[in-house]
């Protein structure tokens, strides 16, 4: 409630302002000579006074004549409605302007924007639906209405109908955050396909197409190349995801893996990439599998080649592992310090938001705090 009248008195003494121009304006008065309030804001204030606020809102927007020069100020009270939760009042004042026969089509419509909008975080989505797709019909902010319908569509888990307005969104608007969002619906349609391999390898492309740098359509098409047991595509696919990110290995060595295990040729393309690209440290820290690509010295001198400032203690962490399977003759002072220093550390895989940070355990390609597309910035976290 305590929040409510905050959002109150404002508005009201705004109105009380803009009214008094206005009035004063259309009718001819001396602005200097103090005016008294009309009884419709005096009213409305005495409500906000007894904690009334459904009433005052009542009141205070009689205040406003519906008239082209106020039909955006009035809209825009709905809105601020509406980011303080207060639903019913913003919907009643969209529908009121909405309604309003004396209103331009084009204010009309931006009303109607705005009710769906309320309707929709009302969680009153059929409704929102409907007058959205009136809006497209009638070639009204047909850009905006379908931003929303996208939005909707996504929220219901429609793809179908929400691949159909991303498509039909991209006549009028070409930026690459609209490709990444039908990038990522062809993803959601592809994992809904997997009984059916055909259809999913579709969607799967087509994601690829809208974005061809889309980290989670490769993925997958990764994944069902190998489950079709497609090994040659699928290093081909990794082998380009890794020149372009070589982060992407952190989530993708099983795939590597299964790769070799499945033709041993695959080895000596693998020794070329640890070699030639900048691979994360835990594809260094598969001691089993090194020692089958490189000596001992080899790996010892590769692993001291990546050390910087900012891995140190994950190339210490892998040195350890190797030093401790490889069982080689070191000085015993520094073979026990690395090798203790391995055991007191635990590593975890981990996932960054690359918009607003969030680090989560599991992974997640539309961010669960801020909604992005843009996936995932997966690190190795060395703690304690």
């Amino acid at each position: 409630m305590l929040q409510l009248l905050l959002l109150l008195v404002p508005i009201a003494f705004l109105l009380g302002w803009f009214l008094g121009q206005y009035n004063a304006s259309a009718e001819g008065y001396d602005m200097a000579s103090g005016n008294a309030p009309t009884p419709e804001y005096l009213l409305g204030v005495d409500y906000l006074v007894k904690e009334q606020p459904d009433l005052a809102l009542e009141n205070l927007i009689k205040l406003i004549e519906l008239k082209p020069t106020t039909s955006d100020f009035y809209s825009y009270l709905g809105v601020l409605w509406r980011r303080h939760g207060e639903l019913d009042q913003a919907s009643a004042i969209h529908q009121k302007l909405m309604l309003e026969a004396s209103l331009a089509p084009l204010a009309q419509a931006k009303a109607r924007l705005e009710l769906a909008r309320d309707f929709k975080a009302a969680g009153m989505l059929d409704r929102a639906d409907a007058l959205l797709r009136f809006l497209v019909k009638k070639r009204l902010l047909v850009a905006e209405a379908l931003s929303e319908l996208v939005d909707l569509y996504q929220q219901q888990q429609q793809w179908k109908k929400a691949l159909a307005a991303a498509n039909f969104l991209k006549r009028y608007d070409s930026s690459a955050e609209i490709n990444e969002v039908i990038a990522y619906i062809n993803c959601e349609r592809a994992v809904l396909a997997a009984a059916h391999p055909k259809k999913q390898l579709i969607h799967l492309r087509r994601a690829l197409k809208a974005a061809p740098d889309n980290v989670r359509a490769a993925t997958l098409l990764i994944n069902y190349y190998l489950a079709s047991h497609q090994h040659a595509k699928a290093w081909s696919k990794l082998t380009q995801l890794f020149e372009a990110n070589p982060r992407q290995a952190l989530t993708l060595y099983p795939a590597v893996k299964e790769c070799i295990k499945a033709a041993k040729s695959y080895l000596d393309a693998w020794k070329e990439m640890l070699i030639k690209l900048p691979l994360p440290i835990n594809c260094y820290a598969d001691v089993a599998l090194l020692q089958q690509i490189f000596s001992y010295d080899e790996m010892a001198a590769l692993l001291f080649s990546r050390l910087t400032k900012d891995n140190a203690a994950l190339v210490l962490y892998s040195l350890g592992q190797l030093y401790a399977g490889t069982q080689q003759t070191l000085n015993a002072e520094n073979l026990d310090t690395l090798y203790n220093f391995a055991k007191t550390f635990k590593l975890e895989l981990k996932y960054r938001c690359q918009d607003c940070g969030l680090v989560s355990k599991a992974l997640f390609w539309r961010c669960p705090s801020c909604s992005s597309l843009k996936g995932p910035k997966p690190f190795l976290d060395l703690s304690p």
